[in-house]
């Protein structure tokens, strides 16, 4: 057996065959399997999920998704391992299959591919293959994820996620409910850990996602004050990028702009979200109508594109959702700002 895709489902009808349609070509093309562990629905999931596969079977729901999540790892037969949730929706995993039937996975370790986050219109690189090691499993009560090895081969396919998705009716209540639970397990693992910045991050991010601005930045407060600005922990730039953003939100721009040029005058490393810092920084000088400052901004967030490319900017931060994925059109983007900014302030003149 080559690959063995896992999941973990509960009450997942609404999406599931959508999202197992999608990987079935894999199925199809590449020696693979398929398990699936659901861990208690009430709806029609482990009907659907047996459509295409034999092996789902039932768990217990212990709190921990990371130990669900091994479950699935542990009944694994694949020399490659990969997991994704009901949630998500690949529309083409040509890459994918290439990259085993190729023989190209023989050179790495792991590979990633986007993920498209449809609530936000954001992208994300997420890592979901592995090869399988004896003793590499799952860690984290929410937000499990198993520890990256390099080298890492970047697959083109993206999947969409809707799980933070906003639309419709009594989804508002869906993505804050989900928000609150993420919060539960993420304060339990803080209560453990108090000094691990992911965690502390991706309550800030739980809290935003929920509109809570007061509560996020209470957590903002306490992971900021852990480290110095001359930090290099991935985790402290994003949550610096976390700060800014909530000043933005809250409506406090001139802020933000400070807290951006701060950002890049005291920063000892740079990561890809400083590519987004940019971004940003340009959209609210061209708002406030300064426009050869937001040309300049554009101008900068070209070359950190560049260096992105070449390799020179580290992408460490690329597996957060606070970060995202770099879009491949930002060049296009800040190329297009430069020139409207030009325009607008040789008009204005």
């Amino acid at each position: 057996m080559l690959l063995s895709i896992g999941m973990i489902v509960k009450n997942e009808e609404k999406t599931l065959r959508a999202c197992l349609e999608g990987i079935k070509p894999i199925l199809e093309q590449v020696e693979s399997e398929l398990i699936i562990a659901d861990t208690g629905s009430t709806d029609r999931t482990a009907d659907i999920a047996k459509e295409f596969t034999r092996n789902v079977y039932q768990i217990e729901w212990r709190d921990d998704f990371a130990w669900a999540r091994n479950t699935t790892l542990e009944r694994a037969s694949g020399e490659w391992f990969m997991f994704l949730d009901a949630d998500e929706v690949f529309k083409d995993v040509s890459g994918i299959i290439r990259f085993f039937n190729s023989g190209e996975y023989k050179g790495y370790k792991c590979a990633s591919h986007l993920r498209y986050e449809t609530g936000g219109g954001t992208y994300t690189t997420v890592t979901r293959l592995y090869k399988k090691q004896e003793g590499k499993v799952f860690k984290g009560r929410i937000h499990e994820f198993i520890p990256i090895e390099q080298p890492r081969k970047k697959l083109e396919d993206c999947s969409f996620h809707t799980g933070y998705d906003s639309g419709g009716e009594g989804s508002e209540d869906k993505v804050r409910d989900k928000a609150d639970r993420n919060l539960r397990y993420l304060a339990l693992m803080h209560e453990e850990t108090p000094g691990d910045l992911r965690i502390i991050s991706e309550m800030v991010d739980a809290a935003m996602m929920k509109d809570d601005y007061e509560q996020a930045g209470r957590f903002l407060q306490t992971g900021l004050s852990l480290q110095g600005k001359d930090s290099v922990n991935v985790f402290y730039h994003a949550m610096r990028r976390q700060a800014i953003v909530l000043l933005v939100k809250t409506g406090r721009d001139q802020d933000a702009l400070d807290e951006i040029r701060d950002y890049f005058t005291t920063s000892k490393k740079l990561f890809t979200l400083a590519i987004f810092l940019r971004h940003l920084e340009a959209k609210l000088l061209a708002k406030l109508g300064r426009r050869e400052e937001a040309a300049a901004a554009y101008t900068e967030m070209k070359k950190l594109f560049d260096d992105y490319n070449s390799g020179k900017l580290s992408g460490e931060d690329i597996e957060t959702a606070i970060s995202g994925a770099v879009p491949p059109d930002t060049g296009a983007i800040a190329a297009k700002g430069i020139a409207s900014m030009k325009v607008a302030a040789a008009d204005k003149g």
